[in-house]
């Protein structure tokens, strides 16, 4: 496991960390990332290179991840404390992906700044509060069984793409806001 204070990983520069890495101080990283275990933020880290994450991604104590055109993927879960930390996620450029292989549970305390971009998640979505996409912002459900969105009514998408062409496909526990449903025949 690997603990680090300040660092940068250039745009050239590929690198493995066989288990969990955790960061403490500002980040930034331009290359191409594969962490074996759990990837930790809790400051701020901009992503304009390639991560690759084997275990979980959780955002936490002051974690603001700002996508720079960057790539994120996660085999686990997309984890964003619970409320009471000071956390963020923002996405303002048309290539900045993320897609989350299991469950989204984004509880942050500042929210999010999602204007562009795409969010793809296979498991389900649950949010308490804080999540709102504008603009271009797109988010993408693929799952291969049923995935449930259970959000506050408050959160508010842009454009929701459905691409979980399951038996059950996608389930909403209550009704939320939204600028385009994109069903692509899916349920």
């Amino acid at each position: 496991n690997v603990v680090t204070r300040q660092w940068n990983i250039p745009l050239s520069k590929e690198m493995t960390i066989g288990g969990s890495l955790s960061i403490a101080n500002r980040a930034t990283i331009t290359g191409k990332l594969t962490i074996g275990g759990d990837f930790n933020i809790g400051t701020q880290t901009d992503l304009g290179g390639s991560v690759y994450v084997k275990g979980n991604f959780n955002q936490q104590w002051s974690g603001y991840l700002y996508m720079k055109k960057g790539r994120l993927e996660i085999e686990g879960n997309y984890n964003a404390a619970n409320g009471t930390y000071y956390t963020e996620l923002r996405m303002q450029n048309a290539e900045d992906y993320i897609y989350v292989h299991g469950n989204m549970n984004f509880h942050p305390y500042y929210g999010s700044s999602l204007t562009a971009g795409t969010i793809e998640v296979g498991g389900d979505l649950t949010s308490s509060k804080n999540l709102t996409a504008g603009g271009s912002h797109r988010f993408l459900f693929s799952g291969d069984k049923r995935q449930q969105i259970n959000i506050a009514t408050s959160c508010y998408f842009a454009t929701i793409e459905l691409q979980n062409y399951s038996e059950e496909g996608v389930y909403a526990t209550n009704i939320f806001n939204k600028s385009k449903l994109i069903r692509n025949g899916c349920r």
